[in-house]
């Protein structure tokens, strides 16, 4: 996964509040959804992912003094998680984490992890469940972890047709010619990929449109006559 660089001497985590929990036995064998006190953090204990009781303890740091990668911003307080130490734990094994945003984010994000080591972010493998959230596997190690968004890039929005050469191809103002992209209409699920051969829609006119689909596409996804997908999501394949 890619690094980005931040200096550790500038990065500092300033301390929000803290929150414990603790895990008994009958718990853990059914499975469950922690979630933190501000309903932003979610772990998926699945069943029997510990075999013994275990305490979770959740740091939240501000990010207004943290040096993030160029390009990204926090949409999130930073989260470090913990599980106390069990015998026989492999904390190579992974949970699933859910980061929340408090309102609507049409501009791509995801979760990085801070690396201690050498002091920088990383961006691991995460997901956006839609325009609030993102989601994905950790090791149950923990971490310090946030959401930033990329102003740069747009994930979500509504998709624009026109009639071009009558291919599985698209315009798009973000990403490059040659660049394959998943398109999802989010109003009946259906899925096309396709690959970027044109620039645009302008988004100083447009700032809701996230791709221009040729008409062959278009078609695929939604009716013609509709003119406009109203919410479609992006993703680099």
């Amino acid at each position: 996964m890619p690094f980005f660089a931040a200096n550790a001497q500038e990065t500092q985590f300033v301390g929000e509040g803290t929150e414990t929990m603790h895990f008994d036995k009958a718990s853990l064998e059914k499975g469950l959804h922690w979630f933190s006190r501000d309903k932003a953090l979610m772990l998926v204990i699945t069943p029997k992912l510990f075999t013994a009781e275990v305490d979770l303890l959740v740091n939240t740091y501000k990010t207004d003094v943290v040096v993030f990668p160029n390009d990204w911003q926090a949409v999130s307080k930073i989260y470090e998680f913990s599980f106390s130490s069990v015998s026989k734990l492999n904390y190579q094994q992974q949970t699933i984490m859910q980061i929340f945003a408090d309102s609507d984010i049409m501009d791509l994000k995801k979760i990085f992890k801070w690396n201690e080591a050498v002091g920088q972010w990383e961006q691991i493998n995460s997901f956006s469940r839609n325009t609030k959230s993102v989601r994905a596997k950790v090791e149950l190690a923990g971490g310090k972890y946030v959401m930033l968004k990329n102003d740069r890039l747009m994930e979500f929005g509504a998709a624009s047709w026109y009639k071009y050469k009558n291919c599985d191809c698209a315009a798009s103002p973000d990403y490059s010619k040659g660049t394959k992209l998943k398109v999802t209409n989010l109003e009946n699920g259906k899925s096309v990929i396709v690959k970027i051969n044109d620039w645009g829609p302008e988004r100083d006119k447009h700032p809701d449109r996230v791709i221009d689909l040729d008409k062959t596409v278009f078609k695929k996804l939604g009716k013609l006559s509709r003119g406009l997908l109203k919410m479609v999501k992006v993703e680099k394949i």
